[in-house]
């Protein structure tokens, strides 16, 4: 069974989240009409280590066409929410067979866009509470294509508190999509 996820085109305004709306608002101002920023013009290097709910994908291009995202860094959030560290695994191996078709699409979209995406997934905790897990996606490119996804992740509980371990290790439910957005730089 495929999952189609329909993304639509949305203002910058559309982030809910303020540092968030920052590091899509940087992206921006560097990025042109015709391709995303490098990531030494983005200084990633600088949210590697401070950053706990970022995370940074290689967009690795395999024989037949296809694309993979390999997990090049998770910060403690990541690891907390999925269960445990991916770093060096690819997405599709390391999530949950529930949640690849919910989570990998976005992946996909910003690769082949080249644009940023957002998407806001409604999840339940292992208290059944319901948390919105408010996701940002940013690509980089070097030399032509995305070279490298950067994930900035966001959890709010809905009804006030949540339980962040293994939320989105599959266990206590499927998310659902809220918003998939493709965020549109100045001038599109």
């Amino acid at each position: 069974m495929a999952f189609e996820l329909a993304f639509e085109l949305a203002q910058p305004s559309i982030v809910r989240d303020i540092r968030q709306r920052a590091l899509l608002n940087n992206w921006l101002q560097l990025a042109d009409l015709q391709c995303p920023p490098t990531t030494a013009e983005f200084h990633i290097e600088r949210f590697e280590q401070k950053d706990e709910e970022v995370g940074f994908y290689a967009v690795v291009r395999q024989d037949d066409g296809s694309v993979r995202f390999r997990i090049d860094h998770d910060g403690n959030f990541l690891a907390r929410a999925f269960g445990s560290s991916g770093r060096g695994q690819f997405i599709d191996d390391y999530v949950a067979p529930n949640l690849i078709a919910v989570l990998l699409p976005a992946y996909r979209e910003c690769e082949q866009r080249g644009l940023p995406i957002y998407t806001i997934l409604k999840i339940k905790d292992e208290a059944g509470r319901t948390v919105s897990y408010q996701r940002l996606l940013l690509p980089f490119g070097e030399g032509g294509g995305v070279s490298r996804v950067m994930t900035s992740l966001k959890a709010f509980g809905e009804e006030g508190g949540f339980e962040l371990g293994n939320l989105l290790s599959g266990v206590y439910s499927t998310p659902g999509t809220e918003v998939a957005a493709v965020i549109q730089r100045t001038g599109a």
